[in-house]
């Protein structure tokens, strides 16, 4: 089947995304949010798996992990402490009938 949207192929975007790890972190903020985007709405776990075993991309890889992916937030802070304050409440509650 032959994409007729005009839009870039699966091939050139890979490139772009590649292009845009190798050079990472010394990337426009519009090369950046391409790569953002791609990374948490279209990418599947196999290309992400493929750009992460590849050498070539390696540093710029694992650096925009560190920097963009894995940092936990505000907001996972907050879900963390509210999960962790409810299984307190839990126990307490559990232990405040027995006695």
């Amino acid at each position: 089947m032959t994409d007729t949207s005009g839009g870039p192929s699966a091939d050139d975007r890979r490139a772009r995304i590649e292009a845009t790890l190798a050079a990472y972190p010394h990337v426009d903020s519009e090369a950046l949010e391409e790569l953002l985007t791609w990374y948490r709405q279209e990418a599947s776990s196999y290309d992400v798996a493929m750009l992460a075993s590849n050498e070539r991309l390696a540093a710029g890889y694992r650096l925009f992990r560190k920097q963009r992916i894995d940092p936990i937030g505000w907001r996972d802070a907050v879900t963390m402490l509210a999960f962790v304050a409810l299984v307190v409440a839990g126990i307490v509650a559990m232990l405040m009938r027995q006695g």
